[in-house]
């Protein structure tokens, strides 16, 4: 099944999702250091290394899911909160894309600040417009940690099933509970020390061997939590290295991450842990897989049953397109 991918990063959730049995027409990503890691490990005639706002959605043809991760730092916790009034806001324009182009489903991820009493009016606005668009929307909080990732990370993933499909999604249940989670000696073992000493204070602290990492964040020296950090077992604290944080983000060791250490690290921050991908990524395989009855449907069914939707609700300046 054909997949588009927007907002693809350095492609976690692209990964996951080939692994998955998805087959990727399209990625649309507008950072060069991403774009460059995405034609170092998928066909590099697939990236479109530009703003989706001047993409030609109906270029790709018919597709079956698209995919992707509107950027977050219109919800992140770490932000100014703006949602709709940053100009970084793309939800809008992934709506556009499902309402254009009307896959059989939809995933996209974002950090868990979407869900803050203060977007509520927002996020259900989206939740609105993508089923207006003809599809059943169900969302969850997902903890990486859960799915044998060895890193604690929450993350909404929001699903959409067109409706002609008759299937009920269900998220995955979680694999790993407490006790089981994944620890960072589990992949990286005992890891080296390093001249490259990390300062810890009040707030800013490093990850244990014996427990899963914390969250990887898109940020070098300056996360405030100390979260790109761990403690050794001779009590030094020092960063992680490319390769380290690569593999907490479930990334296979041969996959290339191309930019300087500040820069991959803010590619590997941003993506979608590969294993958590998959996992979620079957689920929707196994939900859209076409039958006969399924295979004989035509999209434009549901564009003159949706035919006018095309815009947000209009509440508190919420931006429309």
């Amino acid at each position: 099944m054909k997949c588009l991918e927007l907002f693809s990063g350095m492609g976690g959730l692209a990964l996951g999702l080939e692994r998955a049995g998805f087959r990727h027409v399209k990625f649309v990503e507008m950072n060069k250091h991403a774009c460059a890691t995405l034609r170092a490990n998928f066909p590099p005639e697939l990236v479109y290394e530009g703003d989706v706002r001047h993409f030609d959605f109906s270029s790709v043809g018919q597709i079956d899911i698209i995919a992707g991760g509107p950027p977050c730092q219109p919800f992140s916790l770490g932000g100014k909160g703006n949602a709709s009034n940053d100009a970084r806001d793309m939800f809008p324009y992934a709506c556009k894309a499902v309402e254009s182009l009307l896959p059989r489903a939809f995933i996209f991820e974002n950090v868990k600040g979407l869900l803050r009493p203060a977007f509520a009016e927002y996020f259900n606005s989206i939740i609105a417009r993508l089923e207006k668009a003809g599809y059943n929307v169900s969302y969850t909080l997902a903890n990486a940690a859960d799915y044998g990732v060895p890193q604690k990370r929450e993350r909404i993933f929001i699903v959409g099933i067109r409706k002609d499909i008759k299937k009920r999604f269900v998220f995955p249940v979680p694999t790993h509970p407490k006790h089981a989670w994944k620890t960072i000696r589990d992949v990286l073992g005992s890891p080296e020390p390093s001249s490259q000493i990390a300062k810890q204070y009040a707030g800013h602290t490093g990850s244990r061997l014996d427990a899963p990492a914390k969250t990887i964040k898109a940020g070098v020296h300056g996360v405030p939590g100390g979260e790109n950090m761990i403690v050794l077992d001779n009590g030094q604290t020092r960063y992680l290295t490319v390769d380290e944080a690569k593999k907490l983000q479930t990334f296979p060791d041969d996959f290339e991450v191309a930019g300087s250490w500040g820069e991959a690290m803010r590619q590997i921050g941003n993506a979608v842990p590969v294993l958590l991908a998959g996992i979620i990524g079957n689920a929707v395989y196994k939900t859209i897989q076409p039958s006969t009855r399924q295979a004989r449907f035509a999209p434009q069914h549901i564009a003159r049953r949706c035919d006018g939707v095309t815009g947000l609700v209009r509440n508190k300046g919420v931006a429309q397109l």
